[in-house]
C-alpha cells in the first residue's frame, strides 16, 4: 500500500497584504471609535466636574442667604426697634443682614468693614476682553449657630460688661444635651475658638423687655456644668455694647449668637495664601497649580466660605473650599422701591452699585430685599477648545466659554467648558420687612 503526499502552501503575499490591509482598517475603526468615544467621556466628565462643583457651591450659599437677617436686624443703622442709635463705622455695615460689594467696585478690594483684606485683584484672564469677567463677593448675619434664643438671668450693668444665661431655660438644656452628643459647647456659640485654640469676639443680638434690639460683642464665656452632670451650672459672657444708650443696657431680657459669613472668590496657591484666606494651611496642597500650562491652574479661583468676627479680622481655620475653578459670581435682587405694597423691582446682574445699609438708593439697602438671585459659574479644569464664542456676553448674560490662556499663549486650545446655575432664593427674614 503506498502513501499519497498532500500538497502543502501557505498564504501568498498578495493574501497576506490583503489580510493586513483589512486587519488595519479595522484597528483603524476601532481606534477611530474608541478615541472619540474617549472624547466623548473626557469632555462629559469635565462638563459633569464643572457643574457638580457649581452645585456644591450654589447649594450651601443658597442655604446662606436664605438665613440672613435670622434673630438679627436686617439694617442695623435705620431698624426703627433698635434701642439706640449705631455709632456708625465698621459695625454697621458688619451688622447687616445683607452686603454685596460688586466686582467691579473700586471698593471690591476695600471693605472698611473687614480689616486687613486678601481679596484677589482679578488678573487680566477675568477682566479682559475674553472673558469681561469682575465676579461679586456677599457677606451675611444672622444666627448661623443655633436656633435658639437665651434668656439672661443676670445682667452687672455696673461695669457693663458681664451677662449670665438663665441655665435652667430650655434652650440651655437642650444645648447642653446636644454637646454630649458631640455638639458644639454653648460657650462655642457666643466666643468661638480660632485654630489656636483662643476665643474670639462674635456679634450677639440682644432683646430688652420694652421689645427693642441691642448689639454686644462677646469676647469671652466661661461655662460650669453642675455636679450631677445634667446641666451648665452657669454660663458667663463678657461684653461690649456697641451702641451706647442706657436703656440697651438697663433691662436686656434675650441674646443669641449673630455670625458674619462671608463668601468670596479667592486664588490660593501656596499655605501663605491658604492661612491669609482663613483655610488650614494643608488646603494649599489642594490648589497648588499642576501642570499650569495644559490646565491654566495659575489663574484658577475657588469659592471660599468663611466667618468674619466682630473686630472684622478673619476667625482662623473657618474657611472651606465650596466651589472650585469659578470664574464668575453675579447677583441680582427683587427689592421694594418704595415701602408696601409696591411691586418689587428687578435689580439686574448687570447693576454695579453695592448692596449697602447706608444706600442712598432704597432697592439697595438690605431690608427692602425680598429676593435674591445668584448665578454660579464653574469651568472645566482642562481647556478643550480652540474657539470661543463669536461675543464675549455682558455682565448679565453668562459665559458659555472661559478664555484659560491669554489670546497670546502658544497653547492652541484655550477655552474651557462653563457651566452657569441661575437660582432665586427668597429671604424669609427680610420679606415681610415694612420700613
Amino acid at each position: 500500500m503506498s502513501l499519497r503526499k498532500t500538497a502543502r502552501r501557505g498564504f501568498t503575499l498578495v493574501e497576506l497584504m490583503v489580510a493586513m490591509s483589512a486587519g488595519l482598517m479595522v484597528a483603524a475603526a476601532a481606534y477611530t471609535l474608541s478615541k472619540n468615544s474617549l472624547d466623548v467621556f473626557q469632555n462629559e466628565s469635565r462638563g459633569f466636574a464643572a457643574q457638580f462643583s457649581g452645585m456644591n457651591g450654589m447649594t450651601r450659599l443658597s442655604a446662606d442667604i436664605r438665613r440672613a437677617g435670622f434673630m438679627t436686624s436686617a439694617n442695623s443703622k435705620l431698624d426703627p426697634f433698635r434701642c439706640g442709635d449705631m455709632p456708625g463705622g465698621a459695625e454697621t455695615r458688619l451688622l447687616s443682614a445683607m452686603v454685596v460689594v460688586r466686582g467691579s467696585s473700586p471698593s471690591y478690594a476695600n471693605d472698611s468693614a473687614v480689616t486687613a483684606p486678601d481679596y484677589d485683584t482679578f488678573s487680566s484672564t477675568f477682566t479682559g476682553t475674553d472673558n469681561n469677567r469682575s465676579p461679586d463677593r456677599v457677606r451675611v448675619a444672622g444666627n448661623f449657630a443655633t436656633t435658639e434664643m437665651f434668656d439672661l438671668s443676670t445682667y452687672d450693668a455696673t461695669d457693663g460688661s458681664t451677662m449670665m444665661l438663665q441655665v435652667d431655660s430650655p434652650a440651655v438644656q437642650r444645648v447642653f444635651e446636644e454637646s454630649l452628643s458631640g455638639g458644639p459647647d454653648i460657650c462655642d456659640l457666643f466666643s468661638p475658638k480660632d485654630d489656636g485654640g483662643t476665643r474670639r469676639t462674635r456679634f450677639a443680638t440682644v432683646t430688652t423687655s420694652a421689645g427693642q434690639t441691642g448689639f454686644v460683642k462677646v469676647s469671652n464665656c466661661v461655662s460650669t456644668n453642675a455636679t450631677d452632670g445634667t446641666n451648665y451650672d452657669s454660663v458667663k459672657l463678657t461684653v461690649a455694647f456697641v451702641q451706647s444708650a442706657n436703656r440697651c443696657k438697663e433691662a436686656p431680657k434675650t441674646i443669641a449668637p449673630t455670625v458674619l459669613i462671608e463668601y468670596f472668590m479667592a486664588h490660593i496657591d501656596d499655605a501663605a495664601d491658604a492661612t491669609a484666606t482663613g483655610l488650614d494651611a494643608s488646603m494649599a496642597d489642594l490648589t497648588t497649580p499642576y501642570q499650569s500650562a495644559v490646565t491654566g491652574d495659575d489663574d484658577r479661583m475657588e469659592l471660599v466660605r468663611r466667618e468674619i468676627l466682630a473686630d472684622g479680622s478673619v476667625l482662623s481655620g473657618s474657611a472651606e473650599i465650596v466651589s472650585e475653578y469659578v470664574v464668575d459670581l453675579r447677583f441680582a435682587f427683587r427689592a421694594l422701591a418704595n415701602p408696601p405694597p409696591s411691586v418689587p423691582t428687578l435689580v439686574d446682574f448687570n447693576d454695579t452699585a453695592n448692596v449697602d445699609p447706608a444706600s442712598g438708593t432704597a432697592t439697595h439697602r438690605p431690608e427692602r430685599i425680598r429676593s435674591t438671585l445668584i448665578r454660579l459659574s464653574t469651568r472645566s479644569r482642562s481647556p478643550d477648545r480652540a474657539e470661543g464664542v463669536a461675543a464675549v456676553p455682558t455682565f448679565d448674560q453668562p459665559l458659555t466659554r472661559f478664555a484659560v490662556f491669554p489670546s497670546t499663549s502658544t497653547v492652541p486650545t484655550r477655552f474651557s467648558r462653563v457651566r452657569t446655575m441661575t437660582t432665586e432664593v427668597v429671604v424669609p427674614n427680610l420679606a415681610g420687612l415694612v420700613w
